[in-house]
């Protein structure tokens, strides 16, 4: 062979027969196809893993709200009520009741982000409620100002008795109740056109019917008098009537609508627990660009 003669000159001078040519394919086909369906099988078995790794991350981050919610904000939104216009928390349901001012519970950022239309709807509420306890607080030294312009003064109930008559705060529950009951053309009550002292108590301490607390105090039969006509001048004063009954209408409202977001939104919770994270119009999904918890659970 010359040695001029290159490699590609015998290649092609080189001819296969047909037989070579199925044999050279079959081979091929029986290593490939095998290799292409292990290889496809790997793949799908790491995706698969890696969709179901993922799903139980998300359920996790799911089962968290879900437990800030209904072991959380529930019971303690449940535990609110409205006394004399404003909206207290219920820390004992014995009796007397125990109560603390409302503050809605810290709420998480997964919260906020994954809930964002709920969580609004109960931030605004819980600022109405404290606006209505701001007001309803105003309401209470109206009275007090009304009393002092008759020439009472309103003291607290646990107060060191002094020389002079005086009103009980005690008096604002039987007061707002009576105006409430006028409003609703409901049977009264308490009725203030008896105040009176009442056996084996203090007797200077004056009491209205169904009411266990003096709601004034007198030293004589005159300041008697004079604790009494007050109380009926207040009581007939129709500004303050419809005003008490306004802020307490409110706060009642309030009470329903923040207990509705929380019923609405525990409601969602066991919904989309039932039917796969997913229900109409809404479905629960990573949000990593504004979720921390997202972020630190499905970070790479």
């Amino acid at each position: 062979m010359s040695d001029n003669v290159t490699l590609w000159q015998l290649v092609k001078n080189i001819t296969i027969d047909r037989d070579t040519v199925l044999w050279i394919f079959g081979t091929a086909v029986d290593i490939i196809v095998p290799l292409a369906i292990f290889l496809g099988n790997r793949i799908a078995k790491r995706t698969d893993a890696r969709i179901k790794d993922q799903r139980e991350k998300l359920m996790k981050h799911f089962e968290e709200i879900k437990g800030e919610v209904q072991n959380k904000i529930s019971p303690y939104i449940s535990s609110i009520t409205q006394i004399n216009g404003k909206i207290f928390v219920l820390s004992n349901f014995g009796i007397p009741h125990q109560v603390t001012d409302y503050e809605l519970p810290t709420l998480s950022e997964s919260l906020k982000v994954h809930f964002l239309s709920e969580v609004k709807n109960l931030l605004e509420c819980s600022q109405r409620v404290k606006q209505n306890n701001a007001n309803s607080y105003e309401f209470d030294q109206e009275l007090t100002n009304k009393f002092k312009s008759i020439g009472l003064d309103v003291l607290p109930n646990n107060v060191n008795i002094p020389l002079v008559p005086f009103i009980y705060e005690n008096i604002y529950t039987p007061l707002l109740v009576t105006w409430q009951q006028r409003h609703r053309g409901e049977n009264l009550r308490h009725d203030f056109t008896k105040i009176e002292t009442r056996p084996q108590e203090n007797p200077d301490n004056l009491y209205v019917s169904n009411w266990g607390h003096a709601i004034a105090h007198k030293k004589t039969d005159v300041d008697q008098e004079r604790c009494k006509e007050a109380i009926l001048k207040v009581m007939e004063d129709k500004k303050l009537e419809y005003k008490s009954n306004v802020i307490t209408e409110h706060a009642n409202v309030l009470v329903r609508e923040i207990n509705n977001i929380i019923q609405n939104l525990d409601n969602k919770l066991n919904d989309l627990k039932n039917y796969n994270l997913k229900i109409q119009g809404y479905q629960f999904k990573r949000k990593d660009s504004r979720c921390p918890r997202c972020r630190q659970l499905f970070k790479k």
